[in-house]
């Protein structure tokens, strides 16, 4: 597979999974990928860091709102939760592992959901980068 192809591949792959709208749960616009379709219908902290390094170099734009509506999603207190559900559950397959969402709670309420995670963000949109995201060092 040559460069061009493999960037091809990444960008139907990221496209195909990629969510927008704005939230039955808390009236906020969102655009993110799910890390599958299928199983995993969720916004994913972790993932979502990593979907916007690659939309960097594919859609600046969709980089920023990858990151921002990771962002919408952050307590009062500072914290992101690791899974965000921006609308109400579906039935998950059969084979699917159970997968429980949350609705955007006070942190109080998120337990586990509300731990603090790794400085991901920060990582894509680190002060000194003199990168593709300004947007985000507002």
């Amino acid at each position: 597979m040559t460069d061009a192809e493999l960037r091809e591949a990444a960008e139907r792959q990221l496209r195909a999974n990629l969510r927008r709208g704005v939230s039955a749960l808390s009236g906020k616009p969102y655009s993110f990928c799910v890390p599958s379709n299928v199983t995993y219908p969720f916004q994913w902290f972790w993932d979502s860091c990593m979907h916007a390094i690659v939309w960097s170099h594919i859609d600046v734009e969709q980089a920023k709102e990858e990151l921002l509506t990771l962002l919408r999603a952050q307590r009062r207190n500072g914290r992101i939760p690791h899974r965000i559900a921006w609308e109400p559950p579906r039935r998950a397959p059969v084979l699917a592992m159970p997968v429980y969402p949350l609705p955007l709670l006070p942190a109080q309420h998120l337990g586990p959901q509300s731990r603090c995670q790794p400085p991901g963000p920060a990582a894509v949109a680190r002060p000194g980068d003199r990168g593709r995201l300004p947007a985000l060092r507002r």
